[in-house]
């Protein structure tokens, strides 16, 4: 590993891709997962905004696939965040924290609406995603932003304390 570790320094001493744009690393990985994230986003906006009315079939398929992004949240706030912690940095990952939380109780909220979507009219339906769903997924997809314009620029200026992660 330490090998791989001080190659992957070296590219960013010679000039080369700094460590968190090589494959491997884990800002890059969760810079990717912030892309999948907002791909699942823009999937589930288009199953609640079909052009015939709300695709239930996809909304649910959405919703799942969506649902998972507390994996990417748990990741970042059990590696990440203690990191940043001891750097002395604690505002941004307890705000992150509790955006999160927010978010989990409407994806939650979100998943009643679509267990229950064939038993709802049409305008009922679109009533909800304005109100439940929207809002949720305008909340996931800033999160994806604040992450990787503060986040994880953050994370780099303290990669003493980030470090590790590499070699896990």
């Amino acid at each position: 590993m330490c090998d791989v570790h001080a190659a992957v320094l070296g590219r960013g001493l010679a000039g080369e891709a700094p460590p968190e744009a090589v494959p491997g690393h884990p800002v890059h990985t969760f810079r990717l997962e912030n892309e999948k994230i907002r791909a699942l986003v823009a999937d589930y906006r288009g199953a609640v905004a079909a052009p015939g009315g709300v695709d239930r079939e996809e909304w649910r398929e959405a919703h799942a696939a969506l649902a998972g992004i507390d994996a990417h949240y748990q990741r970042k706030e059990y590696l990440v965040f203690p990191f940043l912690e001891r750097a002395g940095i604690a505002g941004p990952p307890k705000v992150m924290w509790g955006v999160r939380d927010e978010i989990r109780e409407k994806l939650a909220a979100a998943g009643e609406l679509v267990e229950h979507a064939d038993g709802l009219e049409e305008e009922d339906l679109r009533l909800a995603v304005g109100t439940v769903v929207e809002p949720m997924l305008e909340q996931v997809e800033s999160m994806t932003g604040k992450e990787d314009k503060i986040l994880w620029p953050m994370a780099m200026q303290h990669r003493s304390y980030f470090r590790h992660l590499q070699h896990q």
